[in-house]
Formats: C-alpha cells, sequence, structure tokens
C-alpha cells in the first residue's frame, strides 16, 4: 500500500493534521495564558 511508492498519499495528509493540531495547541496555551488571571 503506502510503501510501493506513494509514501507521499499518507506523509502530506498526516503532517497537516499534526500542523492543525500543534497549531491549535500553541493557540490555546496563549489564549490561556493571556486571560488567566494568576498569570
Amino acid at each position: 500500500m503506502a510503501v510501493d511508492g506513494y509514501m507521499y498519499l499518507t506523509l502530506f495528509p498526516g503532517l497537516c493534521i499534526f500542523l492543525t493540531v500543534l497549531s491549535c495547541n500553541v493557540l490555546g496555551d496563549g489564549i490561556r495564558s493571556a486571560l488567566d488571571p494568576k498569570n
């Protein structure tokens, strides 16, 4: 399947999912630190 020379078919969607989750985490941390009264 993916090892038959079509590695990019799984690499690019996986990379997009990873970047989406990473950006949501960074955005959430930024919002929390901006709105946290203890900070």
